[in-house]
Order: C-alpha cells, then sequence, then structure tokens
C-alpha cells in the first residue's frame, strides 16, 4: 500500500516532506516455517503497482521495472521478538532474532530501499568475508 512515512522512515531515507512511500511487509517461509518479517518501504516516486506478485524477488521486480541496484548499507543486530512479530512467527513466547536495517541505493546513488527484517534467531546465518586493505 502507499502511506505516508513515519518521521523516522522519512529520515532514514532522506525523503523531502510530503512524499509517500510504497509499503511492504512480508513473512518468509523455509520449507512452510517462518523465517523472518521483512518491512520494505521504497519511495513513490518509483511507482510500484499494487497489482505485482510480491511474493517473488522484490529486487527482481525493482529491476524489471528499470530500477538498478548497486549497493546498500546494512546494519545487524540481535534482538527478542516483539508480541507482532511473535505471533507471525508461531510463537507463543517472544524469541531471539537477528533484526537488520537496510538501505538500497540505485546505481545514481538514489535511495531505493529501505528493510528492516526481523529473522528467526535459530534459522538465519550471516556470512561475510573481511579482508585487509
Amino acid at each position: 500500500k502507499y502511506t505516508k512515512p513515519s518521521p523516522a522512515i522519512r529520515s532514514r531515507m532522506s525523503l523531502p516532506a510530503g512524499e509517500s512511500v510504497f509499503s511492504l511487509k512480508r513473512l518468509m517461509l523455509v520449507d512452510g516455517k517462518p523465517l523472518g518479517i521483512l518491512h520494505s518501504y521504497i519511495p513513490a516516486r518509483f511507482n510500484l503497482s499494487l497489482d505485482e506478485d510480491y511474493s517473488k524477488s522484490l529486487y527482481r521486480i525493482l529491476e524489471k521495472n528499470g530500477i538498478r541496484l548497486k549497493e546498500a548499507d546494512q546494519t545487524i543486530e540481535a534482538s527478542m521478538s516483539n508480541r507482532e512479530q511473535t505471533r507471525l512467527m508461531g510463537h507463543k513466547t517472544p524469541f531471539s532474532t537477528l533484526v537488520i536495517r537496510r538501505l538500497a541505493y540505485s546505481v545514481n546513488g538514489v535511495v531505493v530501499e529501505y528493510v528492516k527484517g526481523v529473522y528467526h534467531g535459530d534459522r538465519y546465518r550471516y556470512t561475510c568475508r573481511l579482508t585487509r586493505l
């Protein structure tokens, strides 16, 4: 749905006053079990269709619409699930999570997406290579 972003989201995305965002919340499943919840915000100027099948890769949909991504800044931190996340992930009590926050940029350096992802802490692994310069 298209909506007005919160002041915090507007600030993170450096959006001009009055610009709406396309807000997309998805439950990620692996082998039929919830792995994570992704809440993406995309500036309205990119004109994403409400009729698109967003169960598929969001980045492929963006590319199909001529929006090419180049890089992203991402943070990952440990947390505990809140009431809504606990319910959506099929638990009765809070559980450990990994929370990602990512700003994705186009090849022109324009913010295309801000996403907050909450992943099941014992089912998600993050691997990176560190290179000494």
